[in-house]
């Protein structure tokens, strides 16, 4: 049932760095519940990553927490879980897709953290799980400015499209706030969000699941089940082309893949019309087959691979 989606490229990462203190590509607590300034040695050549809050105090860049050279130092209360971003060998595959964007699956070892793809400015959104590990945008998966980036055993496919900074900048407003479900409720946060919007940090303990604790439309975003964030909204742009940003599965990743997986679904949970609809986004529907598959056990048919972490 494959389709042909254009060249493969298999990319290398560069060369492994060990630390002089912790390994590069390892998470690390570092944090004290006095109020305090802490350092904590730290191999940080690569870049630091906060991954959660874990004390109760606000963790901001450049204000309760930093790194420099061999250290990432917390005050004010902060207390976080950090990824050391790692120069480990890293293996990742990409596919043109037809329609102008780039399929990317990469998979991040146990406590560690990797750069995948080494694409600044770019938009990423995950629509395919393939391992045990739950991927939590901003937990263990994200996108800076070196590229997209993944840790703690998150292995997953991604859509990823370049962005054109001096063409957004002109034509779109962005707008970063906080929105928060601390009484574990539903909570709605009216922000133009016509031209999408994406987690930028946890903030909470609970995790921020897009579609699940999280999602967005055009009037704003909506957070449920104690997720609590930092986010960036995108305004529609001021002239009229695309206007208005639908996150349907068949414009992410094309017809003819959107099709294909819709089928998969369709083959395995029949009669899941809504679950099963490419109209939805890629995430949604993926994350029904890969409980259709789990179901199967045994008998689940040989696209299941792709959905479930193979066994040795």
């Amino acid at each position: 049932m494959g389709i042909s989606m254009g060249p493969v490229i298999v990319i290398a990462g560069i060369a492994s760095l060990l630390g002089c203190h912790s390994i590069a590509g390892q998470t690390l607590s570092c944090g004290g519940h006095d109020g305090q300034e802490h350092h904590c040695a730290a191999e940080t050549s690569r870049g630091v990553i906060l991954l959660g809050e874990t004390g109760s105090g606000r963790c901001l860049r450049g204000y309760s927490w930093d790194y420099e050279a061999n250290e990432i130092w917390v005050d004010h209360g902060c207390a976080g879980e950090f990824a050391l971003m790692s120069r480990r060998p890293v293996a990742w595959q990409q596919e043109i897709l037809p329609v102008g964007k780039y399929l990317i699956s990469c998979a991040a070892p146990a406590a560690q953290a990797i750069y995948c793809a080494p694409l600044p400015s770019a938009n990423a959104e995950l629509v395919r799980q393939t391992g045990e590990a739950r991927c939590v945008e901003g937990k263990n998966w994200g996108v800076d400015p070196r590229g997209l980036w993944l840790a703690n055993g998150c292995a997953a496919d991604f859509v990823v499209r370049q962005r054109q900074e001096t063409e957004l900048s002109a034509m779109a407003t962005r707008r970063v706030l906080e929105c928060d479900s601390s009484d574990g409720r539903r909570n709605f946060c009216q922000v133009d969000a016509r031209g999408g919007a994406v987690l930028r940090t946890t903030l909470g303990h609970q995790p921020c699941t897009l579609g699940k604790s999280w999602d967005y439309n055009e009037g704003g975003l909506w957070v449920d089940r104690g997720c609590r964030g930092v986010f960036e909204a995108e305004g529609a742009p001021e002239t009229g082309r695309g206007a208005v940003m639908v996150r349907r599965c068949y414009l992410t990743v094309g017809e003819a893949l959107a099709s294909e997986w819709e089928a998969e679904c369709y083959a395995l949970r029949p009669g899941h019309f809504g679950s099963c609809n490419a109209n939805q986004s890629c995430a949604a529907l993926t994350a029904t087959t890969r409980r259709g598959c789990q179901a199967k056990g045994d008998a689940a048919p040989e696209y299941c691979e792709k959905y479930l972490p193979g066994e040795e």
